[in-house]
């Protein structure tokens, strides 16, 4: 979190309110929890005290724990009555755990392979903690920011968000437990904002949501209602359109391919075809090339859900046709390693989902 964030913190530890601002600290990476428990300790105050105590019950870590304690015994020097936190169970102040609600959105990839993530969840009456990620197709999470709103804002947000993005660019309501799923496994990828997924992913945890895995994505409700749209039709949608394989090599891969399939002698159909195959199959046999195979068949099954909560149910019911055996993944795998190969020149790339979300709240 920034600065305004940590400061946003300590105003609601001073106004008493000590549950919302326990919730909000256990986003805060391990340094910045740190400075904080040292800010609550030296504030002097009963509020303080309180504050100190629910998040002990908040966090696992041994170290901060221990900072908690040292600031508690600090405001008793001070003369300040405070419950002693218990090791084991819940604190005696902590709320019974509810189930809080939840929003979520989520893209299609845009032509920079970035796609964007966003999960609000109430953490009091009208109040919200909002998260924008962006994920790259292959390098996992990127950014994360987070930051609190009320519902209105929360609702003015989300609907900003929409307004400005146009196909081929999608935005689509999504399961806010699948979304956390979503940055797991981006945060996995990235080595990066595992303290932020996780504490999100903890606010969720009683979530009665349905949708919570990728396998949950074959049996959406209304599956099987609907004829299936044909795997071309499905491949060459507006959603798949700013979607683009890369692997390292592939600048040089690019003019083997035209030397293979366009020789500078006249060959029969039928030999350019087996020349081409050929080449193709050498080429998923690279390291660089095999290890995007299971992000891929990811991007089909988030593609699936996409297109089922815009109610695109045919191509709904296509994508599940092609995820149905592992024949139909690789043959869409190679249109896009095609697809791929046969960009003759590099096209500008403006990003679409690359929005600051805290630009589109009024304040």
């Amino acid at each position: 979190m920034k600065e305004w964030a940590m400061e946003e913190i300590i105003k609601d530890i001073e106004g008493g309110q000590a549950e919302g601002a326990a919730e909000k600290a256990v986003l805060l990476s391990a340094p910045d929890l740190e400075q904080l428990i040292d800010r609550a300790g030296r504030l002097g105050a009963a509020n303080g005290g309180t504050f100190l105590i629910l998040l002990y019950s908040k966090v696992d870590d041994k170290g901060l724990r221990k900072l908690i304690k040292k600031a508690l015994f600090h405001l008793k020097t001070l003369g300040i009555h405070v419950e002693e936190p218990r090791v084991t169970g819940e604190s005696v102040l902590r709320k019974a755990e509810v189930v809080r609600e939840g929003r979520a959105l989520l893209s299609n990839y845009d032509e920079a392979q970035i796609r964007a993530i966003v999960v609000a969840v109430e953490t009091k009456k009208r109040e919200f903690l909002f998260t924008h990620a962006l994920d790259h197709f292959s390098k996992g999470l990127q950014e994360v920011r987070t930051f609190p709103l009320s519902r209105d804002e929360l609702e003015e947000l989300l609907e900003d968000l929409a307004s400005r993005t146009h196909r081929p660019m999608v935005v689509a309501a999504v399961s806010p437990v699948y979304a956390c799923f979503l940055l797991e496994e981006a945060s996995a990828e990235s080595s990066r904002f595992g303290d932020e997924v996780r504490a999100l992913k903890g606010f969720l945890a009683l979530s009665k949501e349905k949708v919570r895995k990728p396998g949950d994505v074959y049996s959406l409700e209304g599956r099987g209602s609907v004829g299936a749209a044909s795997v071309e039709t499905v491949l060459g949608s507006e959603m798949l359109e700013t979607f683009a394989l890369e692997w390292q090599g592939l600048d040089e891969d690019r003019p083997r391919l035209k030397e293979v399939a366009n020789p500078a002698i006249v060959l029969p159909p039928h030999i350019l075809q087996e020349r081409t195959e050929a080449f193709l199959k050498r080429l998923l046999e690279k390291d660089s090339v095999a290890s995007r195979l299971h992000a891929f068949k990811r991007m089909l099954e988030d593609t699936a859900y996409l297109f089922h909560s815009l109610h695109e149910m045919t191509s709904y019911e296509g994508i599940l046709d092609l995820l149905k055996d592992d024949e139909g993944v690789m043959k869409a795998f190679i249109y896009f390693i095609q697809k791929a190969l046969q960009k003759t020149e590099e096209e500008a790339r403006e990003p679409g989902v690359i929005i600051d979300p805290r630009s589109l709240v009024k304040r």
